[in-house]
């Protein structure tokens, strides 16, 4: 289990829930509210600064761990066979990505769960937990919905079910791109995020219902929209998802950063960087805990069952529900990005 804050001297200080009205979730609010959407520089003074450390600490801003130590320098002795490591599980994920959908139907793939050849090929290790409450056959959940980590929690997924696994940035990767809808990876134009109700949100929403429609395998999401460090707090999942008044079986996942020390994701990298980093290392070890099936009860408002199901994940995984959306962390992400460029002046 991951550590938990709550119940150390600290707590009051490190409240980002969502339930409440704390000192850290106003401080918090008030520093969002001066970056805007982050695209253009702000400078804050330190008191403001502090205020937004709580939120920073729901997402990871660097690659390599602090403070150096004996696993810096075993990682140095291992960069020679992690680079070739990297090279022979970039060259085999090509070769199995522009063969595999050529060769084989899409029910061939599920049927015979050949996706999780790329479970084994990115030295993804994946272990459930509760299993029994993962319903399979006719009383499976129509949707899956989870926490969202690293940019491998898609092949973490697969390595459990078949699945329409929504994604805003499958086609960023050329093995993923040529894998397409066969291994059941759906692409979700990135622009859709923050187009509110615009025609991209609509197009999405169109994905999905049709997905659904074929009724041959579940559709799994992140509903948070982004990632954070799988520490801390998850940010709000969106509702849609939660408004088809469908069978929803929710996950609670956590990752190792491996046995080196090297962060699963750096929000100031690229996708690109954070997939070669995951080649790089030799493993990480997914652990997926199953959570009681939910569905809306008549009448009941989705915003209320998304908060409900989010809530549930955040306690499993002893971490809290923030009130924060994906777009406050992209307005902090590009105001620590600002940050970082003026300090290399």
């Amino acid at each position: 289990m991951a550590p938990s804050v709550m119940g150390s001297p600290i707590a009051p200080f490190l409240d980002l829930s969502m339930e409440s009205q704390s000192p850290t979730v106003t401080g918090v609010r008030r520093g969002l509210s001066l970056l805007g959407d982050g695209k253009s520089p702000v400078t804050l003074d330190p008191p403001t600064e502090q205020q937004l450390l709580p939120f920073e600490s729901m997402f990871q801003f660097e690659r390599i761990k602090r403070p150096l130590g004996v696993g810096h320098l075993l990682l140095l002795l291992y960069t020679p066979f992690g680079l070739v490591l990297l090279l022979l599980r970039g060259i085999c994920c090509f070769l199995v990505a522009l063969i595999l959908p050529r060769v084989c139907s899409e029910d061939q793939i599920d049927r015979w769960r050949l996706a999780r050849v790329f479970v084994w090929l990115t030295g993804t290790r994946v272990r459930l937990e509760d299993e029994h409450l993962f319903e399979k056959g006719e009383d499976r959940a129509e949707i899956i919905v989870s926490n969202h980590i690293s940019e491998f929690d898609a092949v973490a997924m697969l390595g459990i079910t078949p699945a329409y696994i929504l994604g805003y940035d499958f086609y960023k990767m050329l093995f993923f791109k040529l894998l397409g809808d066969k291994a059941g990876l759906v692409y979700v134009p990135y622009v859709s995020r923050q187009q509110g109700n615009g025609a991209g949100r609509d197009a999405v929403r169109q994905i999905i219902v049709e997905r659904l429609a074929r009724g041959n395998k579940p559709l799994a999401a992140f509903p948070e929209g982004g990632l954070t460090n799988g520490r801390k707090g998850l940010l709000q999942y969106h509702k849609f998802l939660f408004s088809l008044e469908k069978t929803v079986q929710p996950l609670a996942i956590r990752a190792s950063d491996g046995p080196f020390p090297v962060n699963i994701n750096d929000e100031t990298s690229t996708f690109l960087a954070n997939v070669l980093w995951y080649l790089f290392v030799p493993w990480h070890t997914y652990t997926v805990q199953f959570l009681p099936c939910t569905k809306a009860a008549p009448g009941e408002d989705p915003l209320v069952v998304a908060q409900r199901v989010m809530k549930a994940t955040a306690d499993a995984l002893e971490q809290q529900a923030s009130p924060f959306m994906y777009r406050d962390k992209i307005a902090y992400t590009r105001y620590k990005t600002h940050q970082r460029k003026n300090s290399k002046r």
